[in-house]
């Protein structure tokens, strides 16, 4: 396994756990070809054993892209008769930890299991000890009388799976929530199947999309598979997206080596926006809060990822101040270089006197300060990290608004009319989170009515907070960009004045001094006009206005959908569908709204990066 150092959390951002997820599907006994038991039981030993042998040939390759606690294997299973707990069994033998998904709370789905020849097995007992030797038991609100019961489970151990294990014959009943429903669901979620035929048990294969289905009629797969292919797909489950996924990317080393510093000088963007929104100079400090463990906030301190959501939600906010305050300052110190190059014509200063002297030193050490703070900013990739670390935060924080009811999943796939923008669902940024996402157990709870209540009010609550962050971002936005273009109008009104009266100086008995400060007032204006129509440019205030006003909107309607599900039976559209599954749907509805901002709020700004305000 690695040997690097373990990072401090307190000290910099730490490792993600090295992790993977085995689901199982398959058929329960009636299904499964007699004679077969035991080169089932064999074949599902071994593919098992071969997954835990390609992970621990990974990690001794990863080279700094996990940390130094033990690799973790999860396997997920229903614990249904039949392959479900033959696959149970041979993972607790090779030391996984085993989660459970039931259809049913654990009393109501012992009925399954009270026939005669289940009674005559012991299977009952055999459920309950599987149980008892459970990390997680996630029992579902199915109902025998309701939808479909079993699909959803199925569904959830899919979902939630990075490898999915299917024991299948071959043949298509086209039954709802069976063996092959499940199946097909992972392969359009580009989930990798481990196909193990009922009939074959030890001609398994490795699926990863529907054209890997056998053509025909044939019940096992066009070519077996062995070790070497279970490592090769170890490393695509779990390696970073690129030519070598075991060698670490250069953003992710970055990422590591970030420390939270005591002070930070980047305070520009925070005066200037505080100056124009409100019009007093705010109180403003270069002293960094420390970082609290465990944090207060909410977000952070209920959940295992929340040193993760920690770091990169403080590390954005820095070098968003960092960039901003960067284009700020320069686009303003821009404009101070143009008056101090006309402040002696329009002041009369004497020729190569010590005033001119003066202002000509700070005409050019502007320049100088620009462009060094311009290039440090671009050499220490300012505009990139605040992307890439937003990104990653946010991805954690919406992890929260649907685990306490199904699990987790990923981000979403960026629109293909972004492509020219990269996709960071396959950057270090998406391996990062789904890296941290399946190191995290799957809920052990049983979602009940109140459970199922508690997660739609914690989403509520998410909703209102988001709306009221982009109604105070949509209002600060278009106070920005009114008041910057009403100040650069009143600048351009200025000038020409200044301009009119400077042609018209012999008529009117104006000096000549009066002229000479005419002419720098038509030159120190529009700079100053310019300077502020960049900045409002850089910061995309009216499109941002307009995005967070479109937001408030979007969020308001969620809301409401939430609020009626909350009430039950406010969806009729969705009656269809139990009640857990309805709300899991609505919470991942509601990430990917807002995740989705995310991405093109992401693409709005990597067009934005720091330039010289020449």
């Amino acid at each position: 396994m690695s040997s690097n150092p373990a990072p401090d959390p307190r000290s910099h951002p730490p490792l993600p756990t090295l992790a993977l997820r085995v689901g199982v599907v398959g058929h329960r006994p009636e299904r499964l070809v007699a004679g077969k038991s035991e080169e089932l039981e064999r074949t599902l030993g071994e593919v098992l054993a071969g997954i835990r042998a390609g992970l621990e040939r990974f990690a001794e390759s990863e080279r700094g892209l996990f940390g130094t606690e033990p690799a973790m294997l999860r396997a997920l299973s229903p614990l249904a008769e039949g392959a479900d707990r033959v696959f149970a069994k041979q993972a607790l033998a090779l030391d996984y930890r085993l989660a459970c998904v039931l259809p049913f709370p654990r009393a109501e789905y012992e009925r399954d299991f009270t026939g005669a020849a289940a009674q005559e097995s012991g299977s009952v007992q055999t459920f309950r000890d599987l149980l008892a030797r459970s990390e997680s038991v996630l029992e579902l609100d199915g109902d025998r009388d309701g939808p479909e019961p079993y699909g959803a489970c199925g569904s959830v151990v899919v979902e939630n799976a990075d490898v999915l294990v299917v024991v299948w014959d071959g043949r298509r009943e086209r039954r709802p929530g069976g063996t092959e429903g499940a199946m097909d669901l992972a392969l359009s979620l580009s989930i990798p199947v481990i196909w193990i035929p009922a009939e074959e048990p030890n001609r398994w294969g490795i699926l990863r999309g529907t054209r890997d289905l056998p053509d025909g009629e044939s019940n096992r797969p066009r070519e077996s598979h062995g070790d070497e292919d279970l490592h090769g797909l170890m490393r695509e489950a779990l390696g970073v997206p690129g030519a070598d996924s075991t060698q670490v990317p250069e953003e992710w080393k970055r990422y590591q080596a970030e420390d939270m510093p005591e002070r930070s000088l980047a305070i520009a963007w925070r005066a200037f926006t505080g100056l124009i929104t409100h019009g007093t100079w705010p109180s403003l400090s270069t002293r960094l809060a420390p970082m609290e463990w465990p944090a207060k906030d909410e977000d952070t301190a209920t959940s295992p990822d929340g040193v993760h959501y920690a770091w990169a939600n403080r590390l954005a906010v820095l070098y968003a101040d960092r960039y901003r305050s960067t284009f700020v300052f320069s686009f303003l110190l821009a404009a101070f270089a143009v008056a101090m190059a006309l402040l002696p014509h329009g002041t009369g200063m004497q020729d190569h006197g010590a005033g001119e002297l003066t202002c000509v030193v700070l005409e050019i050490l502007s320049i100088v300060v620009i462009l060094l703070v311009v290039l440090r900013g671009r050499k220490g990739c300012w505009h990139e990290r605040w992307i890439d670390y937003r990104m990653l935060a946010e991805s954690l924080r919406h992890l929260r608004l649907i685990s306490p009811i199904e699990g987790t999943r990923p981000m979403p796939a960026h629109p293909e009319h972004h492509s020219e923008y990269g996709r960071p669902e396959a950057t270090w940024v998406g391996w990062a989170v789904r890296s941290i996402e399946r190191s995290l157990p799957l809920p052990n709870a049983t979602l009940d009515a109140s459970t199922v209540d508690e997660a739609l009010a914690r989403l509520q609550s998410t909703l209102e907070d988001q709306r009221t962050f982009h109604k105070g971002a949509s209002h600060r936005a278009h106070v920005m960009e009114h008041r910057l273009h009403l100040t650069g109008m009143v600048l351009l009104a200025l000038t020409l004045t200044a301009g009119v009266l400077h042609l018209l100086g012999t008529p009117l008995g104006l000096s000549i001094a009066t002229g000479h400060a005419l002419t720098a007032i038509c030159g120190i204006f529009p700079a100053l006009g310019a300077a502020l129509a960049g900045i409002a440019h850089q910061g995309e205030f009216r499109r941002v206005m307009k995005r967070s006003r479109a937001m408030e909107q979007v969020l308001g309607d969620l809301e409401v959908r939430v609020r009626a599900l909350r009430e039950d039976g406010q969806e009729p559209a969705a009656s269809g569908i139990q009640r857990s599954r309805r709300a899991a749907a609505l919470a991942m509805s509601c990430s990917q709204v807002m995740l989705q901002e995310v991405l093109d709020w992401r693409v709005v700004f990597l067009d934005q990066p720091l330039r010289p305000p020449a």
